[in-house]
């Protein structure tokens, strides 16, 4: 068998471990069912079949997200224009979902108080001298 052979056969076998792992089944016996020497191997399969995962980067999931939600919209503004007030009521829930992912709200304000008094923070610098 040859070099790239063994390289796919081993891509696959980390998918294999990975899917396991996801479906809940301990490392000592993903590396029973694979063949791993150990729990190890299977804990190493795994981790590297997570990072040759590729995940969407978050801005293309938001942008899938505000389309569905366009969408949403775009069914029931009829409803909405005829004064429906169940389809309002789904109107504002959809509109503040939607300025949740793009961020349009004002950011909101909290007070991080500790029995009514603010809390205190003290910073300590290293003096040049005492390195």
């Amino acid at each position: 068998m040859g070099n790239q052979e063994r390289r796919v056969k081993a891509l696959e076998k980390q998918k294999q471990a990975l899917a396991l792992r996801l479906a809940g089944v301990s490392y000592e016996q993903i590396a029973e069912q694979l063949g791993y020497s150990s729990h190890t191997g299977a804990w190493q399969a795994v981790n590297r079949a997570l990072k040759r995962t590729i995940q969407e980067p978050s801005d293309a999931v938001r942008e899938v997200e505000v389309k569905r939600l366009d969408a949403v919209l775009v069914a029931i503004w009829s409803q909405v224009k005829q004064g429906n007030l169940s389809a309002v009521d789904r109107y504002i829930k959809v509109a503040q979902r939607r300025a949740d992912l793009l961020g349009l709200d004002a950011p909101k304000r909290t007070d991080v108080t500790s029995g009514n008094e603010a809390l205190t923070f003290i910073i300590q610098r290293k003096d040049a001298n005492n390195d």
